[in-house]
């Protein structure tokens, strides 16, 4: 991060939050957090230093070099607005546990021919994840029960004359008389 401390040669200094440092030699690197919207739905979307620059076409060193002003987004960051484009994301653990609200990007591409090509391709059903208390509670018409484990009708009627509120088997044990 900029600070507006100085050098002894009156170079600009910035923190690090990961070391809790100052330095003069940093690389400006992308992390771009945007906004996606379809007919799906919508979800916000991190985009690291190299698919970022894809998009934006230009380094985040030259955008921070020529950004005058730090509270208005650089115009070539800005044009991405209403485009289409194509993102292939990275769904963890922290996503669907609800903890993340930022999918990563893997790949970006404004390539039209690409976008047309996957628009193209017939839409197919989506199952939705479902968090464990919805599956628990029995919401959504989904069964916590594996297909594996699960019985037909036919065999849940006729086992339910079979079922004890224990597992005891009948034993008999053979006395010698005396």
């Amino acid at each position: 991060m900029p600070t507006t401390n100085v050098d002894d040669d009156n170079r600009p200094l910035f923190y690090c939050n990961t070391c809790d440092k100052e330095h003069i030699d940093v690389i400006p690197r992308f992390k771009l957090i945007v906004h996606v919207k379809d007919d799906t739905g919508e979800a916000n979307f991190l985009l690291f230093d190299g698919n970022a620059q894809v998009l934006v076409r230009r380094s985040a060193a030259e955008l921070y070099d020529e950004n005058l002003d730090e509270d208005l987004l650089p115009e070539a960051v800005s044009d991405l607005f209403g485009k289409r484009i194509l993102f292939e994301v990275s769904v963890d653990a922290d996503n669907i546990k609800g903890k993340s609200s930022h999918y990563v990007v893997r790949i970006a591409t404004a390539d039209r021919e690409l976008i047309e090509e996957f628009a193209a391709l017939p839409v197919k059903q989506v199952l939705m994840l479902q968090s464990s208390d919805d599956i628990s509670s029995g919401s959504g018409g989904l069964s916590g029960t594996p297909l594996s484990k699960r019985k037909s009708q036919d065999e849940q009627q006729s086992s339910l004359e079979d079922q004890h509120s224990v597992n005891k088997k009948l034993f008999l044990k053979k006395v010698k008389g005396e």
